[in-house]
């Protein structure tokens, strides 16, 4: 299943976790907050957060959510950017160096 980050704070309608009825109870599912198991109901998303189930609005959700991309080539691509190295440019070798803050040790 695809997972799903969110960009902002909702408050989501929990669900029972057998029947997936909604119950009377509101949960706030912080920034950040990894979502999955995302099933259409309807005009409302149902998805879990935590081993528990939820939905909210479906509009509302896919507008304040982002979906977790964890394929290899895009973690191979991060580490050679972090890396410093030397490349090859036009016959020039260029000294690749990340850019960032560094902890100094003193």
């Amino acid at each position: 299943m695809a997972k799903f980050e969110l960009t902002k704070s909702i408050e989501a309608r929990k669900l029972n976790p057998r029947t997936k009825v909604p119950l009377n109870e509101y949960h706030t599912i912080p920034y950040g907050g990894i979502i999955d198991n995302l099933v259409e109901q309807g005009d409302v998303q149902q998805f879990s957060y935590l081993g528990e189930y939820y939905q909210y609005p479906t509009g509302d959700l896919k507008a304040a959510m982002r979906p977790v991309c964890r394929s290899a080539e895009s973690l191979r691509a991060r580490s050679v950017m972090l890396t410093p190295g030397i490349e090859v440019r036009r016959g020039l070798r260029v000294l690749l160096v990340p850019l960032g803050w560094f902890r100094i040790l003193s």
